[in-house]
C-alpha cells in the first residue's frame, strides 16, 4: 500500500516518533533539587519524504497554514494529525521523475521534512 497525506501521494524516506515529558526542577531554599513530572506533551511524528509536482508542494503548504486535521495513511496505519511544519526543497539535478506514474516525467521532485502533532 502506498503512503498518502490526505490525497497527496508521498514517498517516505525516514520516520520517527517523538515524545517529551514535562518535568519541573524545583530548587528549595534548603538546597538540592526536587523534580516534579507534569505529564507528557503531544505525540509528534517527523517524516522525510519525496513529493512530486508543484501542485502537491503548494497543497502541503496550505495544510500548514490551515487549522484542519490531515490524515496520514500508510501500509501500517491511518492516523489523524495536525501538520505543524513542512520544509520543502527541490531535489537538484533531477532529469525526470519516475516516483509517481500519475504525474508528468518533467514534474519537479521535492524533499519534504514534515512534522505532525497528534491531536488528542
Amino acid at each position: 500500500m502506498a503512503w498518502y497525506l490526505d490525497s497527496i501521494r508521498i514517498f517516505p524516506q525516514t520516520a520517527e516518533d517523538d515524545w517529551e515529558k514535562l518535568t519541573a526542577e524545583l530548587n528549595p531554599l534548603a538546597g538540592g533539587s526536587i523534580y516534579h513530572d507534569w505529564g507528557w506533551t503531544d505525540e509528534k511524528e517527523k517524516m522525510t519524504a519525496y513529493v512530486v509536482s508543484v501542485e502537491d508542494k503548494n497543497t502541503i503548504r496550505t495544510m500548514v497554514s490551515g487549522i484542519a486535521l490531515v490524515t496520514l495513511s500508510g501500509p501500517y496505519d491511518v492516523q489523524t494529525f495536525r501538520l505543524k511544519r513542512a520544509s520543502l526543497s527541490p531535489v537538484p539535478n533531477v532529469v525526470c521523475q519516475t516516483f509517481h506514474p500519475g504525474k508528468n516525467a518533467t514534474d519537479p521532485v521535492y524533499i519534504a521534512d514534515l512534522e505532525f502533532w497528534k491531536d488528542e
